[in-house]
């Protein structure tokens, strides 16, 4: 037989072979199976047939069996007789594949067929129905006349719930069949209720199976529809369950936040809904004072109430204790919203007094559709509304954002100053306690921002929202700017000026200054009315002195400088001898008294510091504290009721007191008062005005204290939050340090102890579990991290001491009482770095964990087996996908391997990163079954390689610990390449070198087994956490991967290049090979290439991508064995 070139080429053979046909199925080129048919064919040719066939298996020079059909044509001489035969060979294999797929498929079909309510069959093709079940031929004809799209429209409204038709027109409409057919979706599947002839609802599914008829071409496909009324309502029973707080029967967080995200991705991109939280004011209190069961009676009252303010559809959450949240689809306005808003607003949960709503909002149609995004935005809204007074609603603005967490001092944690006086935020925390006439305006446009319900209620524009008008219009009665405006002066510094406002006929003093308020300049003017001073005749002196005090007000921030202050501004104002003040001790049985102005050669004052040494109070208690206002124009009227007291202020020459009481934080109930006010000493509206600038000032202090410890610190625990945490981890220079110890804790099974013995218990764990900490670490630093988790940090203590109070701490009743604390802890000494630090008490705190599930019966019994059913279900259902990112020659830029990296493709989510899956299968110990399948699917894919002819190059993959630490780990790795009948040397296996040292000998036992075994091993993440150079001497590895923390920080510290460059030097004489992680730009790889380094990896020469993807890009196959010789 003689063959062509390109026969020769497929199929390996020579041109020339004898001893045909025998020949062939000797060498096995035809398979024993089909060698009747093939040896018929050549005595059929040898007979004198002039055709013949046959079709067979033969096999190509790649090693494979392919189907093709062989026709033999024979050629005759001039007596007829036959000289030769000449056959072609066509490869038929695609078309053989699809036929017995198509056998399959009618299998797999009748099998369906076997417990079906009903089924169709229809050709997609040509959009007909060919067959229908449960028919007399006159109603087939009926159905048979219509068009598929046709029937599916008509059937689907008679017999398919309302609410269930569009998602069931929408899948099994020809066009998205057809659609899923050609992107490789063979089966689609729906659950909707379906509408008996009674009337009733019945849940069933309807499933869609598409296969390709192998001689017309066409796309068939069975319908077919089956009953699971009786398990989807105990499903739904099940779910709807779990999906619902157990206290207020909305959805829990968790429903929630699925029922959102799906709203999310189903909406167009013109689409508007509403991300509304809602908090309830104060609510804290009624738990504090009325008890846990009082409180729950309201959350389910406010549930209801919010319930009842939108549609049905809408989607309602509890996602905290007294937090909710809201999606309202569709709505067709602002307006719209905000009415409904009002209307919550004000249709609030009465309880012995008025609770109140605080909401923030976030529109998608100016956000967007992403969860994360909404809730973020949303939340910031919040805030805002809640610093504003609360019981209001807040609209999210782009310039809006949360206080910016700043340093942590030794002793304190303080918000550091803004430029401008006060921050809107702050604004709003402190104006409900303003008594002045308030409003706020932008400079620039004059429109009004702010208005008090002072200014309000004197102008009566109670009906009337003056918000967005001109201020000069709605204030002043102008029609153009006030020439007697004040904004041209307002940058250099506050003014204090006098006014008379023509329209109300009165006088004013005044105090303008610019302040922040959604992130832009805007004018705030404090306005105190002085008219009945003037009318009493003492204006230009008033004048002079109450600007001056306003103005020392406003220079002025700490208690005791305005105190002082004030005292020196009334002391000179009526000339008294000298201005005291006096307040109860914190115990409340006597009294601190201080001088804090007097007049020179004053003797005064030793009468009021005699006066309270007296053992009965009933002179201070009965004078000071009685009104605001205190004026004795003569100490005479004293005398009946106070003898005592009138020796003294007899033999003091005190005639006359003046003063008032004012409440404040710090002091608390105190009194200032002056001895003989020589001058003016019935003016009592002075001093009445300089009582209430105080009292205001010294509010507003207390209030910003407030606001600044309430956000650094918890509410429940007074430890420092999350917030403080952050910022201490921030602006620390745990360098500076000589130690740092760092503890993380973790009370175990805490949702148990919440759900089993109610919130008020759970609450009583927290507060003695952050008492214990206090106890044992009473120098260091405290956190409440979370619900149930805490973070205690020692700075400069010794590793004695801080391992020896972690004992005493874990063996204390309060820590080992229920299921106990997790604890995860380490110290370090010396250029502290805390992020190494915080990740290796991470994982500590990790195992501890995992102990605890693994020990508790609840956990073992029940969770794992759980996760370890769903995983094991995703790996079947292929949900798992391996992606590939291309490592690089840095000279060359060539392809020298890749890093196997996994992915989950989650029906409503889409792919999910590892960080969102690893950890779960980890800490239950599941994690082998993920990484085993990741070196599965490398083998799969080098082996397939190999028989396509491409080049093939190792590929990495990263095992967990867990995974290595197996004590079978070595023979299941052999197991898998050995299947795959591939070189060990083509699967890389990365260990991180951040190992444990109670793990370390086992894995470097391990690491050196595998070497030997052929596996190459790689030192992952070199350069994080606690990098130890001596590693490169004991342990047994073929390749060195700089972690991509050394490498981002490359180009600009030149620490970092020192370093790489020495160990790219070390390396070369081991020898190791060398690889750089996280390469994004080609200055990095300029530098790195200087150093010596040989190959990297990392997004500037390509991101993580699907398989198929790396193909095309990096590898294209080098023949096509489909193609027909």
């Amino acid at each position: 037989m003689v063959h062509s070139k390109e026969t020769m080429h497929l199929y390996g053979l020579p041109e020339i072979m004898n001893d045909v046909p025998e020949s062939f199925v000797r060498s096995k080129i035809i398979p024993r199976k089909h060698a009747a048919a093939f040896l018929s064919m050549y005595r059929e040719i040898q007979q004198g047939s002039p055709h013949s066939s046959c079709t067979v298996e033969i096999l190509a020079a790649d090693g494979k069996y392919y189907w093709n059909t062989i026709t033999m044509t024979t050629v005759f001489n001039g007596q007829h007789k036959p000289v030769r035969a000449i056959g072609v060979v066509e490869n038929i294999t695609q078309h053989k594949e699809m036929e017995y797929a198509y056998l399959k498929e009618e299998t797999y079909r009748r099998a369906l067929l076997a417990d079906t309510l009903f089924y169709a069959e229809i050709n997609l093709t040509e959009g007909i129905i060919d067959t229908l079940s449960e028919m007399n031929t006159q109603e087939l004809m009926e159905h048979l006349c219509r068009s598929y799209d046709q029937y599916l429209r008509v059937e689907g409204i008679k017999n398919i719930h309302r609410e269930d038709y569009p998602k069931f027109l929408e899948t099994f409409s020809r066009k998205n069949l057809l659609a899923n057919y050609a992107n490789g979706i063979q089966e689609l599947k729906l659950e909707y209720r379906h509408l008996t002839n009674f009337g009733k609802t019945c849940w069933v599914e309807t499933t869609a199976h598409m296969m390709k008829d192998p001689v017309s071409g066409d796309i068939r496909c069975l319908l077919y529809l089956h009953d699971i009324d009786a398990a989807k309502r105990e499903r739904l029973t099940l779910e709807n369950a779990s999906r619902l707080d157990p206290l207020t029967k909305l959805y829990n967080k968790g429903a929630a936040e699925t029922l959102i995200r799906s709203q999310l991705e189903a909406s167009s991109p013109d689409a508007c809904h509403a991300f509304i939280i809602i908090d309830l004011d104060h609510f804290k209190k009624i738990n504090d004072l009325h008890g846990h069961a009082c409180g729950d009676k309201v959350l389910k009252e406010t549930a209801k109430r919010i319930q009842q303010h939108f549609r049905s559809d809408d989607i309602i959450g509890r996602i905290g204790g007294d937090e909710f949240i809201a999606f309202i689809k569709n709505i067709p306005s602002k307006d719209f919203l905000i009415q409904k808003l009002e209307k919550l607003r004000y249709t609030v949960v009465p309880f012995r007094g008025i609770l109140t709503y605080s909401m923030g909002i976030c529109l998608t149609s100016n956000y967007g559709f992403d969860f994360e995004v909404l809730y973020e935005k949303a939340d910031i809204a919040l805030y805002h509304s809640k610093a504003r007074g609360r019981n209001c609603f807040t609209f999210y603005t782009s310039v809006m954002h949360l206080p910016e967490q700043n340093g942590i001092t030794r002793s304190e944690i303080v918000m550091e100053p803004e430029d401008s006086a006060w921050s809107e935020e702050i604004f709003h925390a402190l104006i409900e306690n303003l008594e002045d006439i308030t409003y706020l305006s932008d400079p620039y446009t004059y429109e009004l921002l702010y208005v008090s319900p002072q200014v309000r209620d004197i102008l009566g524009l109670s009906g009337n929202d003056p918000i967005g008008k001109k201020c000069y219009e709605v204030l002043q009665g102008e029609h153009k700017p006030c020439p007697f405006c004040t904004n041209h002066l307002l940058d250099q510094k506050p003014v204090i000026w006098e006014h008379h406002h023509r329209l109300l006929n009165r006088d004013y003093l005044l105090k303008d200054k610019f302040i922040t308020w959604n992130h832009r300049k805007v004018r705030m003017e404090l306005a105190i009315d002085i008219t009945d001073l003037k009318l009493n005749g003492i204006q230009q002196r008033f004048s002079i002195a109450l600007t001056e005090y306003a103005s020392l007000l406003e220079s002025l921030s700490g208690t005791k400088e305005i105190l002082q202050g004030t005292a020196q501004t009334l002391g000179k104002f009526y000339q008294a001898d000298d201005v005291c003040l006096i307040h109860p001790t914190h115990t409340g049985n006597s009294y601190h008294f201080k001088c804090l102005w007097h007049y020179e050669n004053s003797i005064s004052q030793s009468a009021l510091v005699q006066l309270t040494q007296i053992e009965k109070y009933a002179f201070i208690q009965d004078l000071f504290y009685t009104n605001d206002i205190i004026h004795i124009p003569d100490i005479e009227m004293l005398r009946p009721n106070y003898p005592e007291e009138m020796l003294l202020l007899e033999r003091y020459e005190i005639r006359q007191m003046l003063g008032f009481s004012f409440s404040a934080e710090h002091p608390k109930n105190a009194c200032l008062i002056l001895s003989n006010p020589h001058t003016c000493g019935n003016e009592l509206h002075f001093l009445r005005l300089v009582c209430h600038l105080l009292t205001n000032r010294l509010h507003s202090i207390d209030a910003e204290k407030k606001l600044d410890y309430n956000f650094w610190h918890d509410a429940l625990t007074g430890l420092y939050n999350l917030a403080s945490f952050s910022s201490y981890t921030k602006k620390r220079h745990f360098e500076e340090l000589s130690s740092v110890g760092l503890v993380l804790a973790d009370i175990n099974g805490f949702k148990q102890i919440n759900n089993t013995m109610g919130y008020s218990f759970g609450n009583q764990v927290l507060l003695d579990t952050a008492r214990v900490f206090r106890e044992y670490f009473p120098d260091a630093y405290h956190f409440r991290l979370s619900g149930n988790e805490f973070c205690i940090i020692c700075e400069n203590a010794s590793g004695k001491y801080f391992y020896q109070q972690i004992s005493l701490l874990q063996a204390d009743p309060i820590v080992l009482r229920h299921d106990g604390i997790s604890f995860g802890y380490h110290w370090m000494q010396k250029e502290v770095d805390f992020s190494i630090l915080k990740s290796l008490a991470e994982d500590s705190m990790m195992e501890e964990k995992q102990k605890y599930y693994m020990e508790t019966p609840y956990f073992a019994k029940r969770h794992r087996p759980t996760i370890l059913q769903q995983t094991l279900r995703d790996l079947k259902e292929e949900r798992f996908l391996i992606y590939l990112q291309p490592k690089v020659d840095l000279s060359s830029r060539k392809l020298i391997g890749a890093e196997a990296l996994i992915r989950y493709r989650h029906e409503e989510r889409g792919l999910i990163a590892p960080d969102f899956f690893i950890p779960p299968l980890e800490k239950e110990h599941l994690i082998r079954y993920i990484d085993l399948f990741v070196l599965e699917q490398a083998c799969r894919l080098l082996r397939r390689w190999q028989q396509e002819g491409r080049k093939t190059f190792p590929i990495s993959i990263n095992f967990s610990r867990i995974t290595l630490m197996e004590e079978e780990i070595l023979p299941s790795l052999l197991e898998l390449v050995h299947t795959y009948q591939i070189s060990p040397s083509l699967i890389q296996i990365e260990i991180t070198e951040t190992i444990e040292e109670k793990d370390r000998d086992v894995l470097l036992t391990l690491s050196h087994q595998l070497r030997q075994a052929g596996f190459t091993i790689a030192l992952d993440d070199f350069g994080t956490k606690y990098t130890n150079l001596s590693i490169l001497t004991y342990m047994d590895f073929d390749v060195l991967k700089l972690d991509r923390s050394l490498i981002q920080t490359l180009c600009f510290r030149a620490s970092n290049q020192t370093i790489i460059k020495h160990v790219i030097q070390m390396c070369r004489e081991l020898p190791v090979e060398v690889i750089a992680e996280g390469i994004e730009n080609e200055e990095q790889a300029a530098l790195l290439t200087s150093m010596g380094c040989p190959s990297a990896q990392g997004y500037l020469f390509g991101a993580p991508m699907p398989i198929s993807e790396f193909e095309s890009r990096f590898m294209p196959a080098e023949t096509d064995f489909k193609t027909s010789p």
